[in-house]
């Protein structure tokens, strides 16, 4: 079930409440709530998109290089106006910082990886510097870094330049996101065979709430915000699972309209988009299908205002 047309911008009535990186037709896409394309955002390959302040947009945006090669990080708005640059390596993660900034993993060269807080007027610092970092998140200041080794590391860049909270959770983290409460983080381990696949909710000293095995093969969290739930995507079994407080499995089974559903995000009344190459692909709370919106060339990410 499709929305209108993704390839004809419709007269906008609203601000736009979506963004999704079509890296195929280099550009990224607006739509609405109703998932009504607004307006088309001509840029170069992106990779990742998040949202900044003042109604502007990161994206990480590939080069020529290819996936294994420089990558770009760029700052623009709807208008298509691009008002900061910065080159980075290889992209592993790209995240929303709470002061209009954002959150790069990437390469460096010799294999070593780094973990950056790009902050809203441009300057930067680095966090942190190791050969398996993966993933990495924001909320209230701190910044949570996973690796893909099983460490944790949470920092808090206004107070201090060294982690406030270390662990070695084991496993291989794919994914973090900020937790249901201030303090709390969900954590996304895709170590070994599916059965073994884990989602944790962790707390502030990074001790584990509880954990659960999901039995799929997701690579990425889509929480709901202020709530104990959290969706996930097996893009290869074309289905989506929703777990709830405590790690009870609410949906257990919500087929998904189109394979390689990957990335998504979780709306306010407990259903999900996802991205999938050609479309966005809606659940509602239940797991049933509801509009979404087809017609793209190769979508990879997608943000909601407000997330």
């Amino acid at each position: 079930v499709w929305a209108s047309s993704a390839r004809g911008a419709q007269p906008a009535t609203e601000p736009p409440q979506w963004i999704a990186a079509d890296r195929d037709a280099d550009e990224l896409v607006a739509l609405d709530s109703a998932l009504l394309v607004t307006v088309h955002v001509p840029i170069e390959a992106p990779i990742e998109v998040a949202l900044a302040n003042q109604g502007r947009i990161w994206a990480a945006c590939a080069t020529a290089a290819g996936p294994g090669g420089a990558h770009v990080l760029r700052r623009t708005n709807l208008a298509g106006t691009i008002d900061l640059q910065l080159p980075i390596g290889p992209l592993f993660d790209l995240a929303p910082y709470g002061d209009g900034g954002a959150l790069v993993v990437a390469g460096l060269p010799g294999g070593q990886r780094e973990a950056t807080l790009v902050h809203n007027d441009g300057t930067w610092r680095v966090l942190a510097t190791a050969p398996d970092l993966m993933a990495i998140c924001a909320r209230a200041g701190q910044v949570l870094v996973a690796g893909e080794h099983g460490s944790l590391a949470l920092y808090e860049p206004r107070v201090s330049r060294l982690a406030t909270a270390q662990r070695d959770l084991g496993g291989m983290l794919a994914d973090v996101a900020p937790g249901p409460s201030d303090g709390t983080w969900w954590v996304l381990d895709v170590a070994g065979s599916v059965s073994a696949h884990r989602l944790l909710l962790v707390r502030a000293d990074l001790s584990t709430v509880w954990q659960r095995s999901i039995g799929l093969n997701a690579l990425h969290l889509a929480p709901v915000r202020g709530e104990e739930r959290v969706w996930l995507a097996d893009g290869e079994g074309n289905f989506a699972r929703r777990f709830g407080p405590q790690g009870v499995l609410e949906v257990s089974y919500a087929p998904l309209s189109m394979s390689g559903c990957d990335r998504g995000v979780a709306t306010s009344d407990g259903g999900v988009v996802f991205a999938a190459p050609g479309a966005l692909v809606a659940l509602d709370t239940h797991g049933a299908a509801r509009p979404g919106q087809g017609g793209f060339n190769f979508l990879v990410d997608l943000a909601q205002r407000g997330e």
